[in-house]
């Protein structure tokens, strides 16, 4: 069974986006690592040749993915921005949907948008550092969050808090 092109982003956007303690420069050498330029698109080589992908490459390869799928038949949802991605859902895909989704990914977006993932979206470890700063944070203006508790309890603790302190321990630094 073959698996649409989103679940193939995802599937390489987890193994680069999560790999626990790579900065992000690592995380995308990571991603364009042992792949031979020959085997890349020259659309894609353009945008991956300095080993980052800023927003308006990555909207520009997904845009392009879109219109290649278009092109080549192939049904899908609308494009929507999740997590600081595009998902493109194919609409009830059959074996040649998939074939072309496959190769629209292999020209547009399968190097392209894991490195710009790795650039861009916070690893697991980042967003845990982030979490707990934001805790430790309100836990330093007097809100009682035992260490360790779950959203139930952050939840139970936070739920009369005032928006503006929320908000305000939101950007706190997280490089100590």
């Amino acid at each position: 069974m073959r698996m649409p092109s989103a679940l193939l982003a995802l599937a390489s956007l987890l193994a680069v986006g999560c790999s626990g303690g790579a900065h992000a420069e690592d995380r995308g050498t990571e991603a364009v690592a042992g792949v031979e330029s020959a085997s890349v698109s020259g659309f894609q080589a353009v945008i991956v040749a300095d080993n980052h992908v800023d927003r308006s490459e990555y909207e520009r390869a997904m845009f392009a993915y879109k219109d290649c799928l278009e092109v080549s038949g192939v049904e899908t949802e609308e494009m929507r921005e999740q997590g600081g991605l595009y998902t493109l859902e194919l609409k009830d895909p059959t074996d040649a949907d998939i074939d072309a989704a496959l190769e629209c990914d292999g020209m547009y977006k399968s190097l392209v948008e894991p490195l710009y993932a790795a650039d861009h979206i916070p690893s697991e470890e980042e967003m845990e550092r982030e979490h707990d700063a934001w805790l430790e944070c309100l836990r330093s203006k007097g809100y009682e969050i035992p260490i360790g508790a779950g959203p139930d309890v952050v939840n139970q603790v936070l739920a009369d808090a005032p928006l503006d302190e929320l908000v305000a321990c939101h950007g706190v630094d997280v490089s100590r």
